[in-house]
């Protein structure tokens, strides 16, 4: 039993350190501003999104209103032309990235005599939520494993 009860916590521990590693791989960001809007993208340990593209469109626009790199603290900076929802796309070659809107209000354009500067952070935390659940679901299996052997040794 007790080689059983070692490697089923072993398993558990290798999964665990599975999605640890998976949350330092997913992306994030925060959205703040005035008439220039300031996205930052980073990784969920806090890393900037460094050096990789993106690509920022217009409300109704067909083509990109702004295309290039983040910078090296992994920031998307433009001046909207109007109000409306834009969207921004921050992607890396190897697949990680997000899309986002940045709502702009009409005081918040380049043509706005006012700026309001705020700051938003990504709802989505789906990458943290599923690690949570695998390493639950793994716990539980384990504990029902252990509770099924226990039984069966006791008969």
């Amino acid at each position: 039993m007790s080689k059983t009860i070692l490697l089923l916590l072993w398993i558990t521990i290798v999964a665990g350190l599975g999605t640890e590693s998976a949350f330092a791989h997913a992306i994030d960001h925060r959205v703040s501003g005035g008439q220039a809007k300031v996205v930052e993208v980073f990784f969920a340990d806090g890393r900037p999104f460094s050096f990789e593209s993106f690509e920022v469109s217009g409300p109704g626009d067909r083509s990109p209103f702004l295309i290039g790199r983040t910078d090296k603290l992994g920031r998307v900076v433009f001046i909207p032309d109007r109000s409306g929802e834009w969207s921004v796309k921050v992607w890396s070659e190897d697949g990680h990235g997000l899309q986002t809107t940045v709502v702009v209000g009409d005081s918040e354009t380049a043509d706005g005599s006012e700026s309001k500067a705020g700051t938003t952070t990504s709802p989505s935390r789906m990458d943290r939520l599923t690690g949570l659940g695998v390493g639950l679901v793994l716990i539980c299996l384990v504990g029902v494993l252990l509770t099924v052997q226990s039984r069966r040794k006791q008969s």
